[in-house]
Order: structure tokens, then C-alpha cells, then sequence
């Protein structure tokens, strides 16, 4: 009876255990991670707006974008690279702007990363690029 019961413990506790997911990459592109990368440091430069900081210089990192390996290089088509200059262009100048003007270039920066991912059809990461909208 304790054998018994020792089993099924034992399957009891490995039937729980955390399955992975199939859609899980275990390794990321380097786009992947300079997106992340780059989403992180927006997240900081909000709060550096808001508490009248100085951001610093433009990360050359983000140059990256236009050529990074994609984890899906049919994503690189027609509009990618208008869309990549944009972004790398309105990040310049989000970092070169007036503190009275850090604001908007903040939003216009949020803006070209959900117009590349609405027209290139990269919409999964839509829902975390949303939340680095400006947070009065």
C-alpha cells in the first residue's frame, strides 16, 4: 500500500510540473533581443522625462535594427527598412529633443514601433509595445 501511494505521488507531483510550450523560443534572434532591449530602455527614458532627467546619448545599439537576424527573415520585405529607418530616426530624435519637446518624441517613438509591427504583420508583440504608451 505505501509503494502504492508513493507512486502516485510521484505522478501526481510530475503531472504538475510547468510543460513548456511549443511557441516558447529557447533562444532569441538578435532582433528579438535588441526589441527587448530597446523596449526596456523606453521604459526608463519615460521615467527620465518625467523626473526632468537627462537621457543621455543616443544608444548606437539601435542602429542594429536595419540589419539585426530576424528569428523570421520573410519579415524583411518592401516596407521593412522605411520602417526600421523611421524608428531609428524618430529614436535620434527623441534623444536629441528640447525637454519640452521629450514628450511627444517619446510618443512618436512608441508610434513607429506600432506602425512597423501593424504593417509588417509582427503583431504579437502588440499588446507589451502598448504598454510603454505615455503615462500622464
Amino acid at each position: 500500500m505505501r509503494i502504492l501511494l508513493s507512486l502516485s505521488f510521484i505522478l501526481l507531483i510530475s503531472s504538475c510540473q510547468e510543460k513548456k510550450s511549443k511557441y516558447v523560443l529557447d533562444e532569441k534572434s538578435e532582433m528579438a533581443q535588441l526589441m527587448l532591449y530597446m523596449h526596456a530602455s523606453l521604459d526608463e527614458v519615460q521615467l527620465k522625462i518625467k523626473n526632468g532627467e537627462n537621457l543621455g546619448d543616443y544608444p548606437e545599439e539601435f542602429d542594429k535594427v536595419i540589419d539585426a537576424e530576424m528569428t523570421d527573415e520573410s519579415m524583411r520585405s518592401g516596407s521593412w527598412e522605411s520602417f526600421a529607418n523611421a524608428l531609428i530616426e524618430s529614436e535620434k530624435a527623441l534623444y536629441n529633443a528640447a525637454p519640452e519637446e521629450q514628450e511627444q518624441a517619446y510618443k512618436n517613438v512608441v508610434n513607429s514601433c506600432l506602425a512597423c509591427h501593424t504593417s509588417v504583420g509582427c503583431s504579437g508583440p502588440i499588446p507589451k509595445i502598448k504598454k510603454l504608451s505615455w503615462k500622464p
